[in-house]
């Protein structure tokens, strides 16, 4: 898929109400270019969508600039999960979620997952209390505040643009990491899994 595709496909689903059909978009997006292991391209494919439909203004008040420390945190947190998983505690999968609505509470929680399927997403909510631990605030880093009140359908374009931005730096820094044999997947709170890691 390419950047204008996407940007079409995002405007008619808004214009029709396709809610179902945007969960569906993100996904045929995304999926692809995680699974061929190319975060580059999908920087690429995301700040081309971003700068075709942003003013100049906009596009240089979203974009986000510098990821190192929050990967660099973030990495922190998938590796403490890793080491509890390798001690033999039950789990079958590793599953990182952001929430972000501009506001304070914009964090990336990890959870410990005894359960998985790659069939669908119920599995990310299997996990016991103990095996969920918090990461760092997205807020510092993303330069799009939902309170922007953009104009419909950029409002969700940048929102978009920062999702796939998070999602290749998680894909890049799990490449990073030793081979692993847990599965692994990623979200904004309440949207569909990508899977980065499978085994």
């Amino acid at each position: 898929m390419q950047p204008e595709e996407w940007l079409a496909a995002i405007a008619a689903a808004i214009e029709t109400q396709d809610w179902d059909g945007l969960q569906t978009l993100k996904v045929d997006a995304n999926q692809p270019l995680v699974r061929e292991g190319e975060p580059g391209e999908l920087i690429r494919f995301y700040e081309a969508a971003l700068k075709d439909a942003a003013t100049p203004e906009v596009y240089e008040r979203v974009r986000v600039k510098d990821l190192a420390s929050f990967e660099t945190r973030t990495r922190e947190v998938i590796s403490r999960g890793l080491d509890i998983a390798k001690k033999g505690s039950g789990i079958k999968a590793l599953y990182l979620e952001y929430f972000y609505d501009g506001g304070d509470a914009s964090d990336i929680t990890l959870f410990l997952c005894n359960q998985y399927s790659s069939d669908d997403d119920e599995w990310g909510a299997e996990f016991d209390g103990e095996n969920v631990i918090e990461g760092p605030s997205v807020l510092e880093y993303l330069n799009y505040d939902p309170d922007f009140e953009l104009e419909s359908p950029l409002d969700t374009i940048c929102l978009e643009y920062v999702d796939g931005i998070l999602l290749a730096s998680c894909a890049k820094l799990w490449r990073s990491l030793e081979k692993q044999d847990y599965p692994f997947a990623f979200a904004r709170h309440d949207e569909p899994m990508i899977r980065i890691g499978t085994v």
